[in-house]
């Protein structure tokens, strides 16, 4: 079923239309009868201009203005003229009273047509709101991908020490060699752990670069990595607005709202037009004209003869003096040859069971879309409680990751100084390291999925773009001028992440001697951005 979106009455058109006809015909008409021409065979020159101006106005009002002149030259012995000019006008107004009166069902076209204009601007803002949202994401990824290989590269620089002093234990005597084993296989996990965290880090910067480039057909670009260059605190308070302030700004600046709210808007100027379409018809008109007349005297006209007064038979040569268009345009606007008047149309319609269909039809639709944008409203309600949930559990993961983290940190130097004074096992500092590990993993995993929830309630709460200091019209013009500007960010050491981190080479197995080094503290394993 076809919408009734932009039904109603007709429209006469608001552009003005300029119409134009000029004609020169010559015709030869054998005559059966030479009463009424007075020649056997009537032979007659016509030259025609014609021209017209019609344009209708918002009101519902329609004016045209008509000129009309014609040039017949003729051997007709009945015309008193050859050539003849005849020119004539028209000036006429036409004005709806009923049905098509007002500027609602006359200017529908014109306001449904801006409303699709402003639909097509806020579809544009959310493409480029989901298009950031997305790319926020990719370099979350990136960013824990980056700090996924310096924590393997710590646990594997751990586990080569371990292997190193077990080795040296094993040579002096002091431990049994049997444990050895135990020590080559955590670094041959540690290194497979560090090979696959490069693997994921180089899909991660494939991904961002094809997020952000039109072309990956460049080769430099297809190498050059992709590095992060802020670094974003942990130890941020949780600040969120209440549920109820977010869901109201939502509402407001949501993108699918708008749309709903536009559509509804549409549908209602359509329903105001078909209910004026269910009106009579009835138009009142009036109109102002003239024409004249000028020429010269036909000379086929019979002559009269000598003694033979003038009259309806017989007219002398130079009794009608000559004139041209000069005296035609003058008789034209002198009102001695004036046409006016006026009148009053009225069409009614029984029953009129189409137009009746029609209003109905549009009503529906209204209902309907009032339905769907109260629907779209409790969805995007629940989208923004659902995102502070899941915000809120996030950021309890992150703190509890880093608690974690806290506790495998001190567990694995507890382990290491009792390992030093020789009552603990290289089995346990391994089992305290990957510990470590697993724990500085979950907090990156912790911390990315944190922020990954802050962009999905900035998404779902239409922020995006204010929050990161994205102007439109740089989007529009596809030149960035305007940087943006991201809330809770402080720059990193450039100079350190400057350079990728290059593919693991295994060391050599002989290490120096000593006692191996505690770990780096949890704050030196923060992902950047």
């Amino acid at each position: 079923m076809t919408s009734t979106l932009g039904a109603g009455p007709p429209i006469d058109s608001l552009d003005p239309t300029l119409t134009g006809n000029i004609q020169g015909e010559r015709a030869t008409t054998p005559q059966s009868n030479i009463v009424f021409t007075g020649t056997p065979t009537l032979v007659q020159n016509t030259n025609l201009y014609d021209f017209g101006y019609t344009q209708g106005f918002s009101t519902g009002t329609l004016m045209t203005v008509g000129f009309n002149n014609n040039r017949v030259t003729t051997n007709s012995l009945f015309s008193l003229l050859s050539p003849a000019l005849n020119p004539s006008f028209r000036f006429q107004l036409r004005q709806h009273l009923l049905q098509g009166f007002g500027f609602d069902p006359n200017l529908r076209y014109i306001r449904i047509a801006r409303n699709n204009r402003e639909i097509e601007d806020v579809v544009f803002r959310q493409q480029i709101i989901q298009t950031v949202s997305q790319v926020e994401n990719i370099y979350w990824d990136l960013v824990t991908s980056y700090e996924a290989v310096k924590v393997n590269e710590r646990a594997l620089q751990l586990a080569e020490k371990t292997l190193s002093d077990d080795q040296e234990q094993i040579r002096i005597g002091t431990l049994a060699p049997i444990t050895l084993l135990q020590a080559q296989s955590g670094v041959a996990t540690a290194k497979q752990n560090l090979i696959g965290s490069q693997s994921n880090l180089q899909l991660e910067q494939l991904l961002m670069k094809n997020a952000i480039t039109k072309n990956m057909g460049d080769p430099i670009l297809a190498v050059a990595p992709v590095i992060p260059t802020d670094t974003l605190r942990f130890n941020e308070q949780y600040e969120v607005r209440p549920v109820e302030d977010l869901i109201q700004e939502a509402l407001q600046a949501r993108p699918e709202i708008a749309v709903a709210r536009i559509n509804l808007t549409n549908l209602e100027i359509s329903r105001k037009s078909l209910k004026n379409a269910l009106r009579p018809t009835l138009d009142v008109y009036a109109f102002y004209g003239a024409s004249s007349l000028a020429g010269d005297q036909n000379p086929a006209f019979p002559d009269c003869p000598p003694g033979v007064p003038s009259g309806q038979n017989c007219l002398p040569p130079g009794t009608i003096p000559r004139s041209g268009y000069p005296n035609a345009f003058h008789d034209l606007f002198n009102s001695s040859a004036p046409d006016k008047g006026v009148g009053v149309n009225l069409n009614i319609p029984l029953r009129n069971r189409a137009a009746q269909s029609e209003q109905v039809r549009s009503q529906l639709e209204y209902r309907q879309s009032q339905v769907a944008l109260q629907q779209t409203e409790n969805q995007i309600s629940l989208q923004v409680r659902n995102a502070q949930f899941t915000m809120q559990q996030n950021y309890a993961a992150l703190q509890a990751a880093i608690a974690g983290r806290d506790y495998a940190k001190e567990s694995l130097a507890a382990e290491q100084k009792k390992f030093g004074y020789g009552a603990s096992t290289p089995t346990l500092v391994l089992q305290a390291s990957s510990s470590l590990t697993q724990s500085e993993s979950n907090v990156l995993n912790a911390a990315a999925n944190y922020e990954k929830s802050k962009v999905q309630l900035d998404l779902y709460t239409a922020e995006t773009l204010s929050k990161l200091g994205i102007d439109l019209s740089d989007a529009e013009a596809g030149q960035v001028k305007h940087a943006p500007a991201v809330k809770g960010v402080v720059p990193a050491n450039v100079q350190e992440l400057t350079s990728p981190t290059p593919p693991y080479t295994p060391p050599p197995s002989a290490q120096p001697q000593g006692a191996p080094p505690p770990p780096p503290g949890p704050g030196e394993a923060e992902p950047h951005r």
